[in-house]
């Protein structure tokens, strides 16, 4: 059976998926970013089950998916609930199982609530607890089972400290082999898998457990599909480079989406009031927007190429900082102008060179940085800020990360509103996918759409 590659190309045709109702499966949800992609583009679909230990990202789920406020922990007596949840598999830190003693310290009000929040969800908590009959995959012939796993990233990513994911070798990033159990486990398998990591996922150092993954699914009737896609390259100013892993059981064809072009940038998912607590006040700061002031033409930023006007040209700014020139600036030539997709970085207020991303500011108009999971201080992307009457830099806030993410502010709010903190959004932005390139790879998959009201 082939494996895709991609350098391939696809000759097969893709499968007829629209007389089944997808049941979607989860592994390490996070906030659910396939669920959102599917609910947006209209998939007739079931939230079937998540896994994830994270007890935040649970809660932000249900607000955002479920909305199931049920009291789920009647009947359960307070000294029965620790037991139960360290049976469930939850952790507060992303890092670490809590032990019974941890949940038992949290409280009983945090333990019912926590309880609740993983039946609202139907989580099954942590994969390393549960069995491939956890699953509960059953009637293929009515169903269509999409089974989505975005593993940890941290011991892959450059970022991170390249530990790997060797099987065997108990790293975070070797969870994908808790995978390859479930899969072994289960009857059933699912019809679809998707795949998402970092694309040091298959590079020299990682090829020969990745290739021992793909030969694995191989090995079970699936054909794999694998790409590199930028989140640029799918209409949000983010520069994200992201490995997707489409795997069909039993062949047939698929194409991943084609690129398009960009009409936004960082300006373009700003708030226009932010706190002061955004702010930053240091005098490096100030050092350095004095010296891109004093700069002039070292900050000119590319801002669109406008490509229905009788002269086509690239538009830039003015020279001065303080400019607010938005991506299009002919908008009747909105449906044909062309954001050049680039990051301008415009130094570190903290005095890093080469490649340390703390502190480095960037500009508007063009596409923000990878969003990151926040690991220690400074790690949110800066920009200047021209907006008042004077300049400053700033971080962006949760809300313009999670916008940069695809999530909306409806979405945003009502994590917001359960409870989430301010660390708690950065870090589930950071960890989560971008739902528009979500969006385009699930609408290239012949899914069974909603039957519309009248």
């Amino acid at each position: 059976m082939q494996q895709m590659t991609i350098f391939d190309t696809v000759r097969d045709e893709t499968q007829d998926w629209t007389n089944k109702k997808v049941r979607l499966i989860e592994l390490f949800a996070g906030i659910g970013a396939q669920a959102a992609a599917l609910e947006r583009i209209g998939v007739d679909f079931e939230k079937y089950l998540i896994s994830e230990w994270d007890t935040a990202a649970t809660r932000s789920y249900n607000a955002i998916h479920v909305k199931d406020w049920t009291d789920y922990s009647q009947g359960i007596s307070g000294n029965e609930l620790p037991g139960i949840l360290f049976e469930i598999g939850i952790s507060t830190n992303g890092k670490n199982q809590m032990t019974e003693e941890q949940i038992r310290r949290k409280g009983e009000k945090w333990q019912r609530k926590t309880y609740n929040d993983f039946k609202a969800t139907r989580n099954i908590g942590s994969i390393t607890n549960r069995t491939g009959q956890d699953l509960k995959i059953c009637e293929r012939d009515k169903y269509l089972y999409i089974l989505t796993y975005s593993f940890p990233c941290q011991d892959l990513s450059v970022a991170g400290n390249c530990r790997g994911m060797k099987k065997g070798s108990g790293t975070r990033s070797g969870l994908l082999w808790e995978v390859e159990r479930l899969l072994t486990e289960t009857e059933e398998l699912p019809q679809i898998l998707l795949m998402e990591n970092v694309t040091q996922v298959h590079n020299k150092r990682n090829a020969a457990d990745f290739n021992d993954w793909m030969n694995y699914l191989q090995k079970r009737g699936y054909v794999n599909f694998i790409s590199d896609i930028n989140a640029e390259d799918h209409g949000i100013a983010q520069h994200r480079i992201r490995t997707f892993v489409v795997s069909i059981l039993r062949g047939g064809g698929y194409h991943f989406p084609e690129k398009k072009p960009l009409e936004t940038t960082i300006n373009d998912y700003l708030e226009t009031s932010v706190n002061e607590r955004y702010y930053i006040n240091s005098e490096r700061g100030k050092e350095l927007i004095q010296n891109l002031i004093e700069s002039g033409t070292e900050i000119k930023e590319f801002q669109a190429i406008d490509a229905n006007v009788s002269d086509p040209k690239i538009i830039t700014s003015a020279t001065c900082i303080k400019t607010k020139v938005r991506s299009i600036q002919n908008k009747k030539s909105a449906e044909t102008a062309v954001v050049e997709k680039r990051i301008h970085r415009l130094g570190n207020y903290l005095g890093h060179t080469g490649g340390n991303f703390a502190g480095t500011v960037f500009g508007v108009n063009g596409s923000a940085p990878t969003i990151r999971t926040p690991t220690g201080g400074n790690v949110q992307p800066i920009i200047i800020d021209a907006t008042g009457n004077e300049i400053r830099l700033r971080r962006l806030t949760e809300r313009e990360e999670w916008r940069l993410m695809g999530f909306t502010d409806e979405q945003f709010d009502a994590a917001l509103a359960a409870g989430a903190t301010s660390r708690e959004l950065y870090h589930q932005a950071g960890n989560s996918i971008v739902v528009p390139v979500l969006m385009e790879i699930f609408s290239n998959m012949n899914l069974k759409e909603r039957i519309k009201p009248l």
